[in-house]
């Protein structure tokens, strides 16, 4: 399969957060078309007027084209091809698209908007890329160097008080060069620890969305399962036929949202684990590293000297390349952000659906009619069997509130006006009527005008209408995405500041511990190699002195 193919594959939610993640692969990219300015200049006004219009509707994002988050402008004035302003970011260089700037938005899916933002950390690519050259410049030059190890006399290195003088000044300044990688692997560690806690959480809360929506939808089908099971006595298969869809529609759904959140949140969680052992590893090579070539410098442990310079440099490009890559990340995530603050305005079509589709729950509103409408059927029933009574008891019999509007809008009306009865109150009004015989004759001679066989079926129909009714404000919940937008709110107002915060301490330490490691080496060499006169810079412990004897003192 190519690799920036297939929208159901695992990369929807890679980097997210990350990453969120990170997480880390391409997709199927889906390029931008972009008109030129002086083709819309014209309709800027009509362009602006329509973005400041009704944004409730679902109807008014379903276009058939998806809309671009984070969209870059095609021109100074700032309008994309859609007419969208949306967030506004600065020219991003593609290469994919001759290294030209990427005018496109945040979308998961194109290898133009990954390409863009893989190449901002260029900066650490190339510090890696030279610090490796120099690297490999400095060990073949190393070949041709005395060996530090061989050095000439004792008495030859420690009768000079300038080198002495010399090699104390360059250990202090070594050991406290030292400190500085040793606080940024702490910082590492912090940064770490803070942008996993974070990432998790993200995990966590789009789990629960999703567990939110499949139980929200395993109610709604529960209530659609007992009214199909109160009306089969009474109505045929075809004409619960709309609902009974409705049903399978909305069970469909929710096994879409389940393995589409399911198959995202597992592979980020992935990613996170490797993403954490992978820098508690790089960190505690640092910290190993840096301690012990120090300690074997200063304590003139030479033999293994060329081994732990090979190592930290081989760090060095390491933090160096890490750099780049977590400022890369740092990018995802603020792009991110950005993008569900603006999903949280019109949550749509937008190019976050592949991250966690609200199309899927917009299907719902076909349900959502059905529901009504099945609903609606059902109190007419019962309005027009209360009607056919009314007559016969002088017109004192109240009609049932019909809390569903009439086609095609089918409106939910949340309260009921004082001359009807609801339909919990629906029993007391014909207690009075009821007939515990199916025999009319007998029954109306009791004043009672309700056998029992029309009494269940008018409470059927009731029931079955109270028990969809019950359910519709939890399809509304879905139809509207809610779930989702309440969900993007949760992330954008609790996750991504602190997420940002971590991996910008995570890229700004790789910095700092690749620059002084760095740094570090090169003190270590001054200390280790021999200067012109062949003498060794190392630090002269005070029994290696050797002191003329006294008497010889005296004599002279």
């Amino acid at each position: 399969m190519d690799l920036f193919a297939g929208r159901g594959e695992a990369f929807r939610i890679r980097l997210f957060l990350f990453l969120l993640v990170a997480s880390s692969s391409v997709l199927a990219f889906q390029p931008e078309e972009y008109v030129a300015q002086s083709a819309r200049g014209s309709n800027e006004k009509y362009l602006d007027d329509r973005d400041a219009g009704d944004c409730t509707s679902p109807a008014n994002y379903w276009t058939g084209k998806r809309r671009l988050l984070l969209q870059e402008t095609g021109n100074a004035t700032g309008v994309g091809a859609n007419g969208r302003r949306l967030a506004v970011k600065d020219g991003r260089l593609d290469p994919f698209n001759g290294f030209r700037k990427y005018k496109g938005g945040y979308d998961v899916e194109s290898k133009h908007y990954w390409g863009s933002v893989v190449f901002t950390g260029i900066y650490g690519y190339a510090l890696a890329a030279i610090f490796l050259l120099l690297g490999v410049i400095l060990g073949c030059s190393s070949y041709y160097l005395p060996p530090c190890y061989k050095r000439k006399s004792r008495r030859e290195v420690i009768h000079d008080a300038r080198l002495v003088s010399y090699c104390q000044l360059v250990s202090f300044i070594v050991i406290l060069l030292t400190i500085v990688p040793l606080a940024g692997c702490v910082a590492l560690y912090i940064g770490n620890r803070n942008f996993t806690r974070e990432a998790r959480d993200v995990g966590r809360t789009l789990t629960g969305v999703a567990d939110n929506a499949t139980d929200t939808i395993g109610n709604i089908t529960a209530a659609i399962t007992e009214a199909l099971q109160l009306l089969k006595p009474y109505e045929s298969s075809d004409s619960t036929l709309e609902i009974a869809n409705a049903k399978t529609r909305l069970t469909n759904d929710s096994e879409s949202i389940q393995n589409t959140v399911s198959e995202n949140v597992g592979t980020f969680n992935k990613i996170i684990t490797a993403m954490e052992a992978a820098l508690i590893v790089v960190t505690t090579l640092n910290l190993i590293g840096v301690v012990l070539g120090t300690v074997f410098v200063l304590w003139n442990r030479r033999r293994i000297f060329s081994l732990i310079v090979v190592v930290s440099w081989i760090l060095v490009v390491l933090n160096s390349f890490l750099f780049g890559l977590y400022f890369v990340f740092n990018n995802v995530v603020e792009d991110t952000c950005d993008a569900i603050n603006e999903y949280r305005k019109q949550p749509y079509n937008t190019t976050l659906d592949a991250l966690l589709p609200c199309e899927d729950l917009l299907s719902a509103q076909d349900s959502v009619v059905d529901i009504a409408k099945d609903a609606r059927n059902s109190l007419i029933r019962v309005n027009n069997t209360l009607n056919s009574l009314n007559p016969l008891l002088g017109n004192t019999l109240k009609p049932l509130c019909e809390q569903i509007g009439p086609p095609p809008d089918y409106q939910y009306i949340g309260s009921c006006p004082n001359t009807t009865v609801t339909v919990g109150d629906l029993p007391k009004e014909l207690e009075p009527l009821r007939c515990t015989i199916n025999d009319s004759a007998s029954c109306q001679k009791q004043n009672k005008f309700l056998t029992a066989s029309d009494y269940q079926q008018v409470m059927a129909y009731a029931t079955s209408a109270q028990i969809l009714l019950s359910a519709y404000p939890n399809v509304n919940k879905l139809t509207d995405c809610s779930l989702i937008v309440n969900t993007f709110s949760e992330i954008s107002e609790n996750n991504c500041g602190p997420t940002n915060s971590a991996l910008r301490l995570l890229w700004i330490s790789f910095l700092l511990v690749a620059l002084t490691m760095l740094l570090v080496i090169v003190l270590w060499f001054l200390l280790c190699y021999p200067d012109k006169k062949g003498n060794s810079r190392r630090m002269v412990a005070p029994q290696e002195i050797d002191l003329p004897e006294w008497s010889t003192l005296q004599t002279k």
